[in-house]
């Protein structure tokens, strides 16, 4: 009897071994499938206009394949979204390693690139960026994009806000673009004013509305 309940006892061991087996091998192809097909789910999720899971396959695709098509598909489902840490990380590999000429589509992500950049490491690396790329930026709009970091930055420093300034003054110097100046020229009001120098504010903000007025007329 004893060693008949031994022998049901390796039975039952034996059994549960194979399903265990069967389990782990039915999880491990269940993972792999999903891996293989991260970038058609995150199509699916992407047809359906949910950035969260979008964003969420594509990095996952990305991380398997690493390849530059899965990272662009990435990167351009990050550009609408505010997450800022996976734009400074994705985005920061997309210009140091593939992305050499900078067009209108480009020069937006760049811009996000260095705005990001003011969230996840602050000021001083943000100001190294945007000194290092601004002459990419220069032939666009999206050159004055990343100084709403500082803008809206309730807590900006007097440095953080001085240094937009003279940051400013320096990208009006390379735009003519009655558009773009009108855009830094508006960041210029809301420094002065954070600063406290209300006369320089309402003298730069005159020259905006006069800007904006030719614009307007221009149409």
């Amino acid at each position: 009897m004893e060693q008949k309940n031994k022998y049901v006892k390796l039975i039952n061991i034996k059994n549960a071994l194979h399903i265990f087996i069967i389990t782990l091998i039915t999880v491990g192809a269940l993972f792999v499938a999903l891996i293989w097909n991260a970038e058609r789910i995150g199509d699916w999720y992407a047809k359906r206009e949910n950035r969260k899971y979008t964003i969420a396959w594509y990095e996952i695709n990305y991380t398997f394949r690493r390849s530059e098509d899965s990272l662009r598909k990435l990167c351009d489902s990050l550009l609408l979204s505010e997450d800022f840490s996976r734009i400074y990380k994705y985005y920061g590999i997309l210009f140091e390693e593939y992305q050499t000429e900078i067009d209108d589509s480009s020069a937006v992500s760049l811009a996000n690139l260095v705005l990001s950049s003011y969230y996840v490491k602050g000021f001083d690396t943000y100001r190294l960026l945007y000194s290092k790329y601004v002459y990419d930026l220069t032939d666009y709009t999206a050159v004055f994009f990343p100084l709403d970091a500082i803008d809206f930055d309730p807590q900006a420093t007097q440095d953080a806000l001085k240094w937009e300034i003279e940051f400013t003054e320096t990208l009006l110097q390379l735009n003519s673009k009655p558009r773009v100046r009108l855009g830094i020229y508006i960041s210029q009001v809301i420094a002065y004013r954070k600063l406290g120098d209300q006369d320089k504010a309402e003298e730069i903000y005159a020259i905006s509305e006069s800007i904006r007025k030719e614009i307007i007329d221009g149409k």
